[in-house]
């Protein structure tokens, strides 16, 4: 449940018009780390363990920002 609060919480920096979300953004909460690598057209997320290291899942595909130029 806390992972969905991570994912809620980035999606709504992105909605935003905050700033350009293009970049690699990590995020950490007790041994789960979440890192987000943004392109132009394509999202990739991998949440993992630490310790011990465990993958945990990945998501991604294309992606694009609509009403901003």
């Amino acid at each position: 449940m806390k992972l969905l609060g991570i994912i809620v919480a980035m999606s709504l920096c992105f909605a935003v018009n905050a700033q350009n979300p293009i970049g690699a953004w990590e995020a950490k909460q007790n041994d789960i780390r979440a890192i987000w690598i943004l392109t132009e057209s394509n999202l990739t997320i991998a949440y993992f363990k630490t310790d011990p290291a465990t993958f945990l899942w990945t998501a991604g595909g294309d992606w694009s920002r609509i009403g901003i130029k």
